[in-house]
């Protein structure tokens, strides 16, 4: 009786060892299934997504100054010597400011800043709300 017990035991573990092999052997494929609801939801937000124009990101200011000729100077030569990076000024009273670039991450932003920084040591990184996602650099 003891025998038969012991083989019936070692029996399921051989058959189950070999399923657990069997399992871990084969390629398991799943879907998910969203609910109505959700899939419509995240269709929606998708679509937001792509008409938006405008997202949030990481810029370079070069400069903020009140004396208009210094921002057309410093302008000029953040042009001359970074021709690939985008660069604009805005006027936020009274100061003029020289916005440069357009990140995702703010660790790409300061990849950029340290380059920049040699010939603008005054540069800061910062955040913003409202850049067009056309001018992107990653």
């Amino acid at each position: 009786m003891l025998n038969t017990n012991a083989a019936i035991v070692a029996l399921i573990l051989v058959l189950s060892g070999q399923n657990l092999i069997a399992q871990s052997n084969s390629k398991v494929d799943y879907t998910i299934k969203y609910e109505p609801k959700v899939e419509a939801f995240l269709a929606d937000v998708l679509d937001i997504n792509q008409r938006t124009e405008i997202q949030r990101g990481w810029q370079i200011q070069l400069l903020s100054t009140v004396d208009r000729t210094e921002l057309e100077y410093q302008m000029n030569k953040f042009e001359s010597l970074f021709p690939s990076l985008d660069s604009d000024w805005v006027h936020e009273r009274p100061y003029y400011k020289i916005n440069v670039g357009a990140f995702l991450k703010r660790e790409d932003a300061v990849r950029v800043l340290h380059m920049v920084q040699e010939e603008f040591p005054s540069a800061i990184c910062k955040k913003s709300s409202n850049l067009k996602k056309t001018t992107f650099l990653n």
